[in-house]
């Protein structure tokens, strides 16, 4: 999204960038191959887009801000979540911002869904959605895993939506001959990649740079 003039809010329109020569210099997925998390250099897209007028507006969360083990394991089995993204390609084609859509946790953060940096989400996740970012965000109050409610709020992006689970339905095509098609349903399972896995793929991009990032540790300070 194009950044107003005071580049402090977004314009009510985009740009559109097109970018080549991917390779393993600016564009590395996650170390292990059935983790599915990309992370690319950025630097010189937004220069591209300064340098064509269009600065771009864009906010991003710091690292303090993404979920440690730490955090999840002070988290409940059951959290409502914040997705934000764009379901079936839909957006505000006025505003040309995205949907924010809600749920739930449907395996607890702090294990390892199937032995991966993984868990599930409740929630109305379609094509589209992959890459949304999926944030704890309580404002107000918030009810803690040992049962206390507390007044403020708390926000930690918890990872990334992958995929969705499906199952196969039958339906009869009506033709001339009869037939049985068989089709995937989505059944409101998200799949969603921990926060942890977005910074091992960053750590590992860098690494083929020859840079180093700061590692954050321990809970960010507005989950106490």
């Amino acid at each position: 999204m194009a950044a107003a003039e005071n580049a402090s809010q977004p314009a009510s329109r985009g740009t559109r960038m097109v970018v080549t020569g991917f390779n393993a210099q600016t564009w590395l997925g996650h170390p292990d191959s059935n983790v599915d998390i990309g992370a690319m250099l950025f630097g010189e897209i937004l220069k591209a887009m300064v340098d064509n007028g269009a600065a771009p507006f864009y906010r991003g969360f710091d690292p303090e801000q993404l979920a440690t083990q730490e955090t999840a394991d002070s988290l409940d089995a059951i959290e409502q979540i914040t997705m934000i993204g764009y379901p079936n390609g839909l957006f505000d084609q006025a505003s040309m911002l995205p949907i924010a859509r809600r749920g739930q946790t449907a395996t607890p953060i702090f294990n390892d869904y199937n032995n991966l940096p993984a868990f599930l989400i409740d929630a109305s996740v379609f094509p589209g959605s992959s890459g949304s970012p999926v944030v704890l965000y309580d404002r107000g109050t918030y009810t803690t895993r040992d049962g206390v409610t507390r007044v403020g709020t708390r926000m930690a992006l918890l990872g990334v939506v992958a995929a969705v689970h499906t199952r196969q339905v039958n339906g009869v095509v009506q033709m001339v001959k009869a037939g049985v098609a068989t089709f995937d349903d989505m059944i409101d399972l998200g799949i969603v990649f921990k926060s942890s896995a977005i910074q091992e793929t960053v750590f590992a991009l860098y690494g083929t740079l020859g840079l180093s990032l700061p590692v954050s540790t321990g809970t960010p300070g507005n989950l106490a």
